[in-house]
């Protein structure tokens, strides 16, 4: 597992806050991500989607790594959770086993908290393949645009859970939302260097797959891999993104 530390500024923060992007678990064993969150001891642990993993499927599938990661990081830090096209998989039971957490659920919703005297929006842009199990991998269809206005249109500094980080361009990148944190691409599944093969939703040789782009987006490469095709060159990524006052 790879560690990412980025650094960002803004005129909206007084103090520094570091938070931590959790990504694309899959149900994969998390004891060493944990170990990595207490290191670190984030303000905020954010997770934007695939938690939980829908493949194979049994008639009945246990995720006891996923349900294990979730008791334990409340833990560590305040922690909310967006929707990724996985989290289909435990639909009927995802808000009631996320509260009985501690993990707020943003279910294309937004909530307003207060750290360290700064005043945070955070909000979770819910996958639309994240409630029916099917999905083009090529094409994504658009989220709930109508979400992204009520929260652009929000006080403070607005940080948006979006698994898809191919919303960015499309919906995302021309509303005035400060940081917006993604996964999904699983770093493009095939590494050479820093370019990536495949990731659903962007086709071929993806652009948003790993770390920081245009200061605005972050992108993991994920915690784990349900693919049958394997990663290679392509390490786990856990994510801190610390922002500070911009001076």
């Amino acid at each position: 597992m790879e560690i990412t530390r980025i650094s960002l500024t803004s005129e909206k923060i007084i103090a520094p806050i570091t938070l931590a992007l959790v990504s694309d678990l899959h149900d994969r064993n998390a004891k060493a991500v944990l170990r990595e969150l207490k290191k670190a001891a984030p303000d905020m642990i954010l997770m934007s989607g695939d938690i939980f993993d829908a493949q194979p499927l049994p008639e009945e599938k246990q995720q006891p790594e996923s349900l294990y990661f979730l008791q334990e990081c409340t833990q560590i830090a305040p922690a909310w959770f967006s929707i990724g096209n996985h989290e289909w998989v435990v639909e009927e039971n995802l808000r009631a086993i996320l509260a009985s957490c501690g993990v707020t659920l943003l279910d294309d919703t937004a909530q307003r908290v207060g750290i360290k005297g700064n005043d945070i929006v955070i909000g979770g842009l819910t996958s639309p393949c994240g409630r029916v199990g099917r999905y083009s991998r090529l094409y994504t269809p658009d989220p709930d645009v109508e979400f992204l206005d009520r929260f652009s249109n929000m006080k403070g500094y607005k940080i948006l859970l979006s698994h898809h980080p191919e919303f960015y361009p499309r919906v995302i990148a021309s509303r005035p939302i400060d940081l917006t944190l993604s996964g999904h691409a699983h770093g493009g599944q095939i590494r050479f260097g820093k370019q990536g093969l495949f990731a659903p939703g962007q086709g071929f040789f993806p652009k948003y797959i790993s770390g920081l782009y245009e200061g605005r987006l972050v992108v993991s490469r994920g915690l784990g891999n349900q693919h049958l095709i394997p990663r290679l060159w392509n390490k786990f990524q856990l994510i801190f993104v610390t922002i500070s006052p911009k001076t």
